[in-house]
């Protein structure tokens, strides 16, 4: 949902939660000579609700993004552009690390923000993993949730070949070179969110998954492979 020049080029990338997003958002504000605060996002959110919000709003990557690049609406990314990319990813481990950070790191639905509806559904606001599953079509009503966990394909379009450059998840390295190379300096790769997991699903709870992100799968069949 950015298009933004570099190089005498205009690019389109278009991102995904869960997805590398806010490293991907970093790097090309760098490019863009915009300092930004990376720090932030290793702080969990129900924590960082009550810290200066106009610092927030300011430096985080993720609203940074907003003002120094030009917006466009999800799905397939303008064609008038040079380059269009996009990262991609397993959809069911997509799933579970949005579960490990949003859900169990970040405690999105103890924000206040986001209670009151949680609550309008009567649904549990630190749900352990089959729950959430269980109740998922319900957590879904939630825009924070319906955010981090709605399809691949509502972010990025069903045509992959809209694109010039698909990238997997293991590939963005290749984001940096590339964003380099047009930038003629280099741009350190960088991880700013870290909710490592060691979750376990059933194999009923997979299949329901799978079955949820079936758009998804058909959409990178050949790719993840």
């Amino acid at each position: 949902m950015g298009l933004f020049s570099l190089a005498g080029k205009r690019i389109a990338y278009m991102p995904t939660p869960k997805n590398a997003s806010t490293s991907i958002k970093a790097m090309i504000l760098q490019t863009l000579g915009v300092h930004i605060d990376t720090n932030l996002t290793s702080v969990p959110s129900y924590q960082r609700c009550n810290l200066d919000r106009n610092y927030v709003d300011t430096h985080s990557p993720a609203s940074a993004y907003k003002h120094h690049v030009l917006q466009c609406p999800k799905g397939k990314p303008p064609q008038d552009s040079d380059l269009q990319f996009c990262i991609v990813r397993d959809p069911v481990d997509r799933f579970l690390s949005a579960y490990a950070s949003r859900i169990l790191f970040h405690k999105d639905l103890l924000l206040p923000a986001h209670q009151e509806m949680g609550l309008r559904y009567n649904l549990c606001l630190n749900p352990d993993l089959d729950d959430f599953i269980k109740y998922f079509d319900q957590y879904l009503k939630i825009p924070i949730v319906r955010y981090h966990f709605a399809p691949q394909v509502e972010s990025i379009g069903d045509d992959l070949g809209a694109y010039t450059n698909v990238y997997r998840l293991n590939e963005v390295k290749q984001v940096q070179k590339l964003l380099s190379e047009l930038a003629e300096f280099e741009i350190p790769t960088i991880h700013v969110q870290t909710a490592k997991h060691t979750l376990v699903l059933s194999s009923q709870r997979r299949l329901y998954l799978e079955q949820f992100y079936c758009d998804d799968y058909q959409l990178l069949k050949g790719i993840l492979s």
